[in-house]
């Protein structure tokens, strides 16, 4: 399947009524990471263990999107992956400005630990 194909109309479909994607939705799990200083953003679903990079109706850092979706070759991807198109329909996605220093360390946090502990802290500011 081509990546391109990954926010297309029946995948949605798939999704509209997925329990996890809805109370994501709900809980403000999808975020939207501004660099204030190069207008760079980056797309991180915060899970409740584990934080992943996202780009949105392509791919995801999660498991469930490389081991199933890419080498099982499942028909459909992750939630994570469709859940910020869907998010985004409903004006529900969270955008969050931060300065160059602290989003390099957020996606450090995201890539190398797999959780971004000044992530949380932020959010709860």
């Amino acid at each position: 399947m081509e990546l391109e194909t990954l926010c297309r109309d029946e995948i949605l479909k798939h999704f509209a009524n997925h329990e996890k994607l809805l109370s994501a939705i709900n809980m403000n799990r999808f975020l939207v990471l501004i660099d204030r200083m190069y207008g760079l953003m980056v797309y991180v679903f915060r899970g409740s263990d584990r934080d992943y990079i996202v780009s949105p109706c392509r791919m995801c850092t999660c498991s469930d999107f490389i081991i199933n979706f890419i080498g099982r070759k499942r028909g459909y991807p992750c939630y994570h992956v469709v859940g910020f198109t869907i998010a985004e329909k409903q004006n529900r996605l969270k955008y969050v400005e931060l300065d160059h220093a602290t989003l390099i360390s957020i996606v450090s946090e995201v890539v190398f630990q797999g959780f971004s502990p000044k992530l949380r802290k932020i959010i709860r500011s």
